[in-house]
């Protein structure tokens, strides 16, 4: 064992630093090739499956706005019926509600408002959060809930931080849900 040992240090030793230098910089390689690359590759795989899932979607939406029929009063009638009916407001706060607990918020003070007129076809139901935590968990609260909840907007949001090295603020984010009337 110490004959194998003292080659090794030998050969090392009439290799130079030039040599071991290059053998780091390939064991460097190999790890951040396996640490990095690897799931980047992954990930572009999962990138490239739901781009197509989506780009299948708009053909299927497009499709079918064009079967029925491609006239004003038709694509009217194919907008509309994008909107849920206000009976599915629940479904769509249980999913705001559901973002927020993702991020760790409480949304405990929220106020409702329903907007629009009698002849409307589509109401507006404005909601006003308070929110406390960090800048990063009320950003992605915001952009989780645009993401899963398609008939809502960010119509505001206001960040003020009470405590000037603190990491946590005080925001007030209002969103709106549009919903068909029926």
């Amino acid at each position: 064992m110490s004959k194998v040992r003292n080659r090794v240090k030998h050969r090392l030793k009439s290799l130079g630093w030039p040599a071991l230098a290059g053998g780091g910089l390939v064991i460097f390689a190999a790890i951040f090739y396996a640490l990095a690359v690897i799931p980047s590759i992954s990930r572009l795989e999962q990138v490239r499956q739901e781009t197509a899932t989506v780009r299948e979607s708009l053909k299927k939406m497009a499709q079918q706005g064009m079967e029925g029929g491609n006239d004003q009063k038709s694509r009217l009638v194919a907008f509309y019926n994008f909107f849920p009916t206000m009976a599915a407001a629940p479904d769509w706060l249980e999913k705001i509600y559901a973002a927020a607990a993702r991020q760790s918020i409480s949304l405990e003070q929220g106020e409702y408002k329903l907007l629009g007129s009698s002849g409307d076809r589509l109401a507006a139901y404005q909601i006003n959060f308070p929110i406390r935590g960090s800048d990063l968990q009320t950003r992605n609260f915001v952009a989780e809930v645009l993401n899963s909840v398609p008939v809502a907007a960010l119509e505001d949001i206001s960040f003020q931080r009470p405590a000037i090295g603190g990491s946590a603020v005080e925001a007030k984010v209002r969103l709106m849900l549009y919903l068909r009337v029926d």
